[in-house]
Parts: structure tokens; sequence; C-alpha cells
């Protein structure tokens, strides 16, 4: 499989050795201090909060990764048990794979391994003897439910006890199953019902949601209580179980996004959001951050957290190991990114950045957390009053931020200057095309590490000639407007709706939604259907073909199945401009701007030149440097001497086999060299142009009403954004 084709590989970089963990591997100095006898306590704990934590101020936190045990490649659940840590994860073996569960103690020394069947297990609770209940859910080869199995197994897999829950009584697959010794008994959990039951599977009572929501995460509070977090339509709760009276006990309303509810420890309970692990108190519900995942040096993919005493943490994050307590950060210069965005598809390039020197810290400020279900730009519009105040970041991601707006207003750095004055790097590294297409003014105003090519397909030499808005209502003659991904949302928004729409000038504040071409624009979208993607689905694959289609070409091969998709030989059409055909390179997951503003401007180039770095260039995208792009060219050409094929699916559902040759190649490279400009959508945009063609779709208004209503609504909006 060669770069453009295979799966992206997630690289993760490697936090600095603080701790051995390991078999076999000696403690470090460090690794020792920070387990020792006081970390290694019973975590379920024994009463409520012990301190008063309230009122504090968030601690500074570190994580340090932790070498996972040698048959362990990915870490999937973590359980604590006195002072042994049960970790359950994978190996892959001769393309095989194998589950286990660790028995570690706190200095990282392996005391047992459990083999897990091959068919894994659902969740896993360690008992006081050291042996553990095991939950399994069975399935069918034709993926269908056939009830779950639990076992009581002591090492290496020695069943001591075990039963089933069948299909006829119990019909839905359990998640999640805790022990409690003292009552002796398991609690079960689906997404809707808790169960009760003995140790021989006999059920002792079972207690449905409360509020028609989805059950998540049990666990126990610091004294011993049942807790399980209920998310629904109307917001997400905790509940907690009276089991002396087999019924539900207290329901406190969370103030944030439960992603996930921990067993107490200093606090009764933790709960996490996407960004920030809080300490809960139970009878106020009131939450204290603890720490922000990202800021303490690993990603906001949690999926596991234990509490041990003293304000520690083992958890498991982008399915890593870490140890993670309260910690000095040393004097480092700390940046300030806004993303309007939820910044999980950038935190992985703040993560390696922040963990690979020493100097500078970069915090992501997250303005996603204003929008609502109502308003997807309420964040943008928090980030527009921040900036009126004087709350300037020091990076942006420009993500949902109109890129060409604010470079107008002065708000984005040339980057040229440090380009240029770079010892490693110069504008000489970048694909042509991509750097020109990049610019503003003659200015380079962010970085992209990566593109695809956003287009519309056409049957092949139906637009061999270019095309111009002038064409577009000749060209709904000759080739059917329907198409399975192309709605007059879509259309609007690709061709009008970007920052780089042809229709905006912010550099001279002028707007063009008057003209002949937008009109055209507007009547050729009332060709289209108005339903949204999903509604597509009742159509057959041979239905779409030949279609106008827009697409992201992100790899050789993405023409070649496009091809054989339509069931007829594509090309990639552009998009019509005033003067001619436009190739749109769209950014993928990061786009980086650095505040014209910022007092650490060393510090953000330095977060920036990574992003030309050979280990950010490297994937399967298509990247911006000569040197990545054309090792993976060279890659492609290999493979296709051999003569290569590629399997894909027919315009008739079907797999066939198609000849991937250097014509593919060469039709590829001629349109990463044709991109003439950069596609990032403007909401605030969108919604002005979205809003007023309503009445024109509807036959209330006529196109040229309706493009002289655009036209006046989007000039007042540049005039107040200036």
């Amino acid at each position: 499989m060669t770069r453009f084709n295979r799966f992206i590989s997630i690289m993760l970089c490697l936090c600095m050795a603080l701790l051995l963990f390991g078999c076999g591997k000696e403690s470090s100095a460090e690794t020792s201090a920070a387990f020792t006898a006081e970390a290694a306590t019973e975590t379920t704990g024994t009463g409520a909060a012990q301190t008063d934590l309230s009122e504090a101020e968030p601690a500074s936190y570190q994580a340090a990764k932790l070498p996972m045990p040698e048959r362990m490649d990915d870490a999937l659940d973590i359980r604590v048990k006195d002072s042994t840590l049960y970790l359950y994860g994978r190996s892959f073996v001769d393309e095989t794979m194998n589950w286990h569960v660790h028995e570690l103690d706190f200095s990282g020394d392996i005391h047992g391994v459990i083999q897990i069947p091959e068919e894994g297990m659902t969740d896993m609770q360690p008992c006081e003897d050291g042996s553990l209940w095991v939950m399994t859910s069975l399935w069918g080869e034709d993926q269908s439910y056939q009830g779950t199995r639990f076992t009581l197994v002591s090492e290496p897999y020695n069943v001591e006890r075990e039963f089933m829950m069948n299909i006829d009584t119990y019909p839905e697959s359990p998640d999640w199953m805790l022990l409690d010794e003292t009552r002796n008994c398991l609690y079960v959990l689906d997404w809707t019902t808790l169960y009760a039951l003995d140790y021989d599977g006999n059920e002792l009572f079972h207690l449905s949601n409360t509020m028609g929501g989805t059950f998540y995460d049990p666990c126990f509070t610091a004294d011993g209580q049942l807790a399980v977090l209920e998310r629904g339509d109307a917001g997400h709760a905790v509940l907690l179980l009276d089991a002396d009276n087999q019924t539900w006990g207290s329901s406190t309303e969370l103030p944030v996004e439960g992603r996930g509810l921990y067993d107490g420890e200093l606090y009764d309970l933790y709960v996490r959001d996407q960004q920030t692990l809080y300490g809960m108190d139970i009878q106020t519900g009131e939450l204290t951050p603890i720490l922000k995942f990202l800021d303490s040096g690993m990603g906001s993919d949690v999926r596991d957290v234990c509490a041990l005493s003293g304000g520690q943490f083992i958890m498991i994050a982008n399915m890593q190991l870490y140890f993670v307590s309260p910690g000095d950060q040393g004097d480092v210069v700390t940046l300030t990114l806004a993303s309007t965005l939820e910044p999980i598809l950038i935190e992985g390039a703040v993560l390696d950045f922040n963990t690979s020197q020493s100097k500078y810290k970069i915090v992501i400020k997250d303005y996603s957390q204003y929008n609502t279900s109502g308003s997807n730009t309420a964040g943008l519009e928090q980030l527009g009053l921040d900036i009126a105040a004087g709350d300037i970041p020091d990076l942006y991601d420009l993500h949902g931020i109109p890129m060409e707006r604010y470079a107008a207003l002065g708000l984005l750095e040339d980057l040229y200057p440090y380009l240029d004055a770079d010892e490693e790097f110069s504008r000489d590294d970048i694909i042509p095309s991509f750097l020109t297409a990049m610019e503003m003014d003659g200015k380079l105003r962010y970085i992209a590490p990566h593109f695809d090519i956003r287009t519309f397909i056409a049957p092949h030499d139906a637009l061999s000639d270019g095309w111009t808005f002038a064409d577009i209502l000749t060209l709904a003659n000759g080739i059917d407007p329907f198409a399975d991904c192309v709605t007059q949302h879509d259309l609007l928004r690709d061709m009008a709706g970007g920052a780089d729409s042809p229709f905006v000038d912010w550099a001279t504040g002028q707007c063009f939604f008057d003209s002949e071409e937008f009109i055209d624009l507007l009547r050729f979208a009332a060709l289209l259907p108005t339903a949204e993607r999903g509604q597509f689905e009742e159509y057959e694959p041979a239905d779409y073909a030949p279609t106008l289609q827009i697409d992201l070409i992100g790899s050789p091969i993405s023409l070649l199945a496009d091809s054989a998709h339509m069931g007829v030989e594509v090309d990639a059409a552009g998009f019509p401009g005033a003067e001619g055909t436009r190739y749109l390179a769209e950014p993928v997951r990061e786009i980086f701007a650095m505040s014209a503003q910022s007092a650490h401007k060393d510090g953000a180039w330095a977060f920036l030149r990574t992003m030309l770095s050979e280990k950010k260039q490297s994937g399967n995208m298509v990247p911006i440097t000569c040197a990545a792009y054309d090792a993976a060219i060279a890659e492609e050409k290999e493979h296709i001497k051999g003569g290569a094929v590629i399997e894909l699916p027919g315009a008739d559902g079907e797999w066939r086999e198609y000849p991937f040759t250097t014509e593919n190649l060469d039709t590829f490279d001629e349109l990463v060299n044709s991109v003439t400009g950069v596609y990032e959508y403007d909401s605030a945009l969108m919604e002005i142009i979205w809003s007023e063609a309503q009445g024109y779709f509807a036959g209330d208004k006529t196109a040229e009403d309706t493009a002289k209503i655009i036209q006046s609504r989007v000039s007042i909006y540049m005039a107040e954004q200036g």
C-alpha cells in the first residue's frame, strides 16, 4: 500500500522520559517518587471529599507517557484495586489480534497476565482476591447479538465461575459492568437499563433511565455509592443508586456536556467534558476544574481515568497510558491559539509542539463552547468581541474564521519575512501553485500542511475547454444537473459562500452579488435538488451517472474512483470563474495563522514552521512541500512498475479491478499544479446568501431581485466588519 493510499497513522510525540514503566525496566528516581506508597492506595476511598478544593485554583498538571508492556500495543481500559493496576489492551502478532490483561504494581513490575479469548471482552472488574470478572458480548457471523457471557477467572485464564445473559430475557447488549463485593453482586448496564445480578446470574432488580436518555460510565462515588451518567435531549445528569431500596436516589444536573464519569477520590466523583477534568461535589452539583488534558501534555481523546490519592491520576488517552500528577511547568512562554470549531482536529499538532521543546507552550482557547444548536457562529462572534476588547490571541486556527476578512482587517501577520529568515525552510520548499494560492495581496497569511483539491467532476471532455459563469446554464442542458451529492446549498456554499468567494473582495470592501454571474449561479442552483445528502440514500449508484458532482481530490486514485462510481470516465472540471476555471485547494484538518498583534511572534513562528517538517508532511494527504510530494509520487511510480490495479466499486455497486497507470499520476500532477486559490467556508456570508435565496427558490422573488437583496445585506455586513 502506497503513501497516498494507506490510512492515516496517528503520530504521537514521545513525552520526556520521566518514568520508566514496563517489564524488567528499572524505575527512575522520578518514577519512584511518583509511585510512592501514598499513591498506591485504594482509590475508591472511604468518604466524600476529604479536602475542600472547591475554592482552590486548578493546579498545573503534567502527563508522562508510560511505556507499554511488551505484549501490548494499544491500551483500552484500566482498573485499580488496592496497589494493583489492571491494564486491558491488545497486541498484533502476525496480523492476529490478541487480547490480555496485565497486572502491574505501581513500580511498573508485571505480576501476572490474563490471556483473554479471541473475541475480546466488553468490560472487566478486579476482585479483592486477585481474580477478575470478565464480561464478553458475543456476536454471530452476521453481526447479530447472541448474548453476553460473564466469567470469573484467575491467571492465566482459569474459569472459576460462569453464566450467560441470554437474549430471550435480555435482548440488548450491555456495555458496562461494576462489581460490588459488599453486596456480592454485579451491576450491568446497557444504554437504558441497570441490572443487579448475583454471582450466578440471577436478577436481583433492574431500573430504567429517568429522563429518556442513555446511560454512560457507571462508577462509584468516594463513599462507595453507584453513580451513572445519563445523557438526554434535556441535558446531562448524574444518577445515584439507592441500593438498599433498589431505586434511584438523587439526580444532579451537570452544567457541562458530560463525556465521562469516574470513581471519586478527593472529590465525590470526577467528570470530564471534551477538554477538562472536573471534581464534582454530588450534594451541590458544583464542578471544580482540575486539569485540561491538552495543557497537561496529552490529547483529549480520553478513554479512561483512575484517580489515585494525592491528586494523581492514571489515564488512557489516544490508546496510550499516562501518569498525571501536579507539577510546575517551569519557565515557559505561553501562547494562545484561538479556535472557533471543536479543537480536536488541531490538538495533535499542538501536543506535538508542546512536548517537543520546553521554551513555549500553546494553549487552545476554545470558542466553540459558545456555539449552540441555534447559532454555530456564536463562537466567531465572541472571538470578534474579544479582539475588539484587546484580548487578542497569538495564533488562529482559521477553520471557521473568514481569513480574507481577517487579513483585510490587519489581524494576520505576513509570514514571508519569517520564512525567508528561516535557516531550514524557504519559499522554494513549497509547491509553487499552493504557495501562490495561499497568498493574499502578495503576502503569506497562513500555513496549512496538507490540502485536498475541491472541484466539480464532469464526464470526460464535457468541459475540456474550461467554463465560466456565462457557461453554467448552457452546461445544464448538456449534463444532468441532478447529482448524489450536490444540492442547492452545496452549490452556493462552494461557489459563493467561501472565504475566497469571487463575489467578495475584502481588500477593497466590495461585493458583486448583483452581477450577471451570480444571477446565473442562482438560476443554476434552482435546477438542483433541495434535499440534504442523507435523503439520497434510496437511490442506487447507477442512478447518478452521468452527473455533475462536487468532490475532494486527495490522491492520484480519486478521479479513477469517481470514474468507477459514475460508470463513465470523468475529469476534474474545477469551478467557473469570471476569468475562467478555478481549482481550489482545501486545507485538511489544520490551517494556522499568526496574529499580527502577538507579543510572542518568535514562538508563534516556531510552531508554524513545524507544519513544514518531514514528520508533519508525511501521511496519505497531499503535502505542500516539494520534497514530500516528490517522494510520494516516486513511491507511486514504483508501485505502478509492477502493473498496479486498484479494486473499486462500480456504478452498479459491484467491486472491480481497474488499472492504475502513469496517466493517472500525470492527471493528478497537472491538477496539483493548476490550483489557483484556497477554499474556506465563511458561515456568516453563507447564512446571508442561503436565507435570501429561499424566496427565489420558492418562486416568490426573481433572481435579479434576490441578487440585489443579497448585495445589499453583504455590503452592510462587510462595512460592519471593517
